[in-house]
C-alpha cells in the first residue's frame, strides 16, 4: 500500500477545544482483568477438547514434529492406515492405530508488533493482540510445548503453568509505541536465533511496515506458520466508522509514529479503502501460497472469536 492508516481522526471544530493537545494513541497500553485467567481456562479447556476429538478422526490440527509414543486405541473408518499397527493386526486380526503425544520439548514462538500504530482502537490492537498472545500461552500448555513471546526487543518464555501470571505481567508492561513494528524485527535478522527450533511462529500484528513475503519468509519446511492481521474498526472501514460518529470530511488526520498532520476528504478514504480491500486480498491469497494460516480481526473481536476463526474452537 501507498499508506498506512496509521492515524487518529479529528474533526476539525476539535481545534476549538485543543483536541490537538490530546495523546494521538488513544489505547497504547495492556490491562488483563480479573476474569481473564479464567477466559485462558475455558480456551484451554476447549483445545484440550478439539485436540482429542482431532486424534480420534486421524490426526491433530496442531500435530507435528517431536511426537512419542503414548499407546494404542481401536481404528475408526477413514483414518490413515499408515498409522495402523500391522503387527498388532497380525496378532489380534482387528486394526490398532499409535497415539501420539507431542513432546515437551517443542517450541513455539509469537511475534507481537508494538509499533505506535498498534495503539489505535478501543479496545486497542495492542491490548486484542497480547489477549491473543496469552491464549495461545494457554494453549501451547495444553498441547505440551513450550512458548516464546518476543515483542519490542524483549522475550519471555512461558514453560510451565506457574509462568502464567509472569507471562500477563509481561504482555501488560508492552506499549504501543515508536514505529518499530515487525518489519523492524524481521528486518534485523534477529529472528534467526529463536527461529532454530521453533515448530509453529505466530505473527500478530497490523503489517502496515511488511509485505507479505517479509513474514511468509519465515515458513520452513517443518515450521507452521501463523499470520493474525489485527486492524482496528476505524482502520477498515473509516467512512462507516465516522458517519457512525456523526462526523464531518474534510477530516484533520494525525499519523501517530511520525506526528505528520494532513486533511483528508472522503473521496481519499474511498481510495484508501479499495487500496485496502486488494492488499487484504494479496496477503490471504500469498498465505495460501505458502500454506501459511491467515486471520483477520478486528481490534474488538474477543479473543475466543479470533481463536474460533484461526484454530475453529
Amino acid at each position: 500500500m501507498n499508506a498506512k492508516p496509521s492515524k487518529v481522526a479529528r474533526n476539525p471544530a476539535d481545534r476549538q477545544v485543543g483536541a490537538f493537545d490530546l495523546p494521538a494513541v488513544p489505547s497504547p497500553r495492556v490491562r488483563f482483568d480479573e476474569r481473564f485467567p479464567t477466559r485462558l481456562e475455558g480456551l484451554e479447556a476447549r483445545f484440550r477438547a478439539l485436540k482429542l476429538r482431532s486424534e480420534g478422526a486421524g490426526g491433530a490440527r496442531l500435530a507435528g514434529p517431536g511426537e512419542e509414543f503414548i499407546g494404542h486405541r481401536p481404528f475408526r473408518e477413514g483414518e490413515d492406515p499408515r498409522n495402523l499397527d500391522w503387527n498388532l493386526f497380525a496378532r489380534f486380526d482387528q486394526p490398532f492405530v499409535r497415539v501420539f503425544k507431542r513432546e515437551a520439548s517443542e517450541r513455539w514462538a509469537v511475534m507481537i508488533d508494538t509499533s505506535a500504530s498498534m495503539g489505535l482502537g478501543k479496545p486497542g490492537k495492542l491490548q486484542a493482540a497480547c489477549e491473543v498472545a496469552a491464549g495461545l500461552g494457554a494453549i501451547a500448555h495444553a498441547a505440551g510445548a513450550r512458548l516464546l513471546l518476543v515483542a519490542a526487543g524483549a522475550s519471555f518464555e512461558f514453560l510451565r503453568r506457574t509462568d502464567l501470571k509472569p507471562m500477563l505481567r509481561f504482555l501488560e508492561g508492552l506499549v504501543a509505541e515508536d514505529g518499530e513494528g515487525l518489519g523492524t524485527l524481521v528486518a534485523s535478522g534477529s529472528t534467526s536465533q529463536f527461529l532454530r527450533d521453533t515448530g509453529r511462529l505466530f505473527a500478530i500484528g497490523d503489517f502496515w511496515d511488511l509485505d507479505a513475503k517479509d513474514l511468509l519468509g519465515l515458513a520452513g519446511r517443518d515450521r507452521e506458520l501463523f499470520l493474525m492481521r489485527m486492524l482496528s474498526p476505524e482502520e477498515l472501514d473509516p467512512i462507516g466508522y465516522l458517519r457512525n460518529r456523526e462526523l464531518e470530511w474534510p477530516m484533520d488526520m494525525i499519523d501517530v509514529e511520525d506526528g505528520a498532520r494532513m486533511r483528508i476528504g472522503e473521496e481519499a478514504a474511498r481510495a484508501y479503502e479499495h487500496e485496502l480491500e486488494k492488499d487484504l486480498e494479496r496477503w490471504e491469497r500469498q498465505s495460501a501460497g505458502h500454506r501459511a494460516k491467515w486471520h483477520l480481526a478486528t481490534s474488538d473481536d474477543s479473543m475466543e472469536a479470533t481463536f474460533a476463526g484461526v484454530l475453529g474452537l
